[in-house]
């Protein structure tokens, strides 16, 4: 039961980082993640560093990841007898999501402070 606490607590603070698009973008690659991400992942993905692993990479990364593909992956581990799988991967994921949220949010406020901050004068 405390693994499943633990679980909605990431999932919870996760959602609380990406709640608003407080994360501003100023551009993407290409409409290949431009298409079929909300503008809260793609501010994640610029902001995060995740984009080094190559702009395929976090396409898939994200397709598969998605809410219907955990969804049957989480069939396929209850079907092969492995249920304790499925709350130990969500863990392991919102995980990693919520690490790439805090990054993305930190370097955003830490943009946002240096644009407001007064330049010195030589």
């Amino acid at each position: 039961m405390g693994e499943g606490i633990f679980c909605a607590l990431i999932i919870a603070a996760n959602e609380w980082l990406l709640r608003t698009p407080k994360i501003e973008t100023d551009f993407m690659p290409s409409t290949l993640t431009n298409e079929t991400l909300y503008p809260r992942h793609r501010a994640l993905i610029q902001r995060s560093g995740l984009l080094f692993l190559g702009e395929k990479v976090v396409w898939w990364l994200f397709q598969l990841t998605k809410r219907d593909v955990a969804i049957f992956l989480f069939l396929l581990l209850a079907i092969a007898g492995r249920p304790q799988w499925i709350l130990h991967l969500w863990i392991a994921v919102s995980t990693v999501s919520l690490l790439l949220a805090v990054i993305a949010r930190l370097r955003a406020r830490a943009d946002r402070f240096r644009l407001l901050s007064p330049t010195p004068r030589s």
